[in-house]
């Protein structure tokens, strides 16, 4: 089974409760040892990257639960960004080196791959094996999630500075992943938003109304997806499966609780906040979904 996480800022808390409370059953056990790639975009990526390397859910979730990025600095950082005194708040390292400690010397146990923007303002999909080094595939999965004026781009081989993954269009890594479908392999697709036409706004006032508009500008772009199934495919809300493809993601209703679109762009929360807290229990509630509906199902 191929495994594809969209990007979603911090809502990479989703992903790696998700995973974690799979990994606390049998049932969900066996269903993690039927995957055999990952591939990842930005908040996606850095999940998907550790989980490639075997690294467990527990470890990933207990980094997530605290930004790197909740020190003194921050404000001053973004006012510097804003007259253009610097280009970027972070060099990246600060995502780099907590995900360093995490993966220790390990290597990629599956391929990875990982969604980039490249200097042209294009997703290139750059994928990784054992044979590579861990820094390389953490480089990759830090690029992937170097959201401009926040985080430097990162240099990749043969490509050059390379930045997040989901800027140019897919919120998915397109290539791969439609790969992964048709070649008709079981393949399990996690959007961190509610898929289109089920998303909730929090409330009928004006900044929540144009957030959830914005949203909307920054789809998964996975219509050539649509297209292979045919004109009776149609998005449902929360989990479903199509043919060979399982589609997972937060009900409208969870998304409204854990925040909505806006809370995907708080980067900066402490341990255990109640931001923390809500996206955790998202991720493993849509677990606990997903095992009633398919764990007793050969994926």
């Amino acid at each position: 089974m191929h495994i594809s996480l969209s990007g979603g800022g911090s809502r990479a808390l989703v992903y790696a409760a998700f995973f974690d409370e799979l990994a606390s059953t049998p049932a969900g056990q066996h269903v993690l040892k039927e995957v055999d790639s990952f591939s990842g975009v930005s908040a996606g990526a850095i999940v998907s990257a550790p989980l490639a390397m075997g690294v467990s859910a527990s470890s990933i979730l207990d980094i997530l639960n605290q930004s790197q990025l909740s020190g003194w600095s921050y404000y001053p950082r973004m006012l510097a960004v804003a007259l253009k005194l610097k280009r970027n708040m972070y060099s990246g390292d600060e995502l780099m080196k907590p995900l360093m400690q995490l993966c220790g010397r390990r290597r990629l146990q599956v391929p990875f791959t990982a969604a980039v923007t490249t200097p042209q303002i294009r997703q290139e999909c750059v994928s990784y094996t054992k044979m590579h080094s861990t820094k390389a595939v953490l480089d990759a999965a830090v690029a992937s999630a170097s959201v401009p004026f926040i985080f430097a781009p990162r240099p990749i081989g043969g490509l050059g500075l390379c930045m997040d993954g989901g800027l140019s269009g897919c919120n998915f890594p397109q290539e791969t992943t439609m790969q992964a479908v048709r070649s008709g392999k079981p393949v399990m697709l996690f959007n961190s938003h509610p898929w289109p036409g089920f998303r909730q706004t929090l409330r009928k006032d004006r900044k929540e109304l144009l957030l959830v508009q914005l949203s909307l500008l920054q789809e998964h772009a996975l219509e050539p997806l649509e297209e292979h199934f045919g004109n009776d495919f149609a998005y449902q809300d929360g989990i479903f499966r199509h043919n060979n493809v399982t589609f997972i993601a937060p009900t409208g209703d969870q998304y409204r609780v854990s925040g909505g679109y806006a809370a995907s762009g708080h980067i900066r929360f402490a341990r255990n906040s109640k931001l923390a807290l809500d996206m955790i229990q998202e991720g493993r509630e849509i677990a606990q979904e997903y095992m009633l509906q398919f764990g007793k199902i050969k994926v």
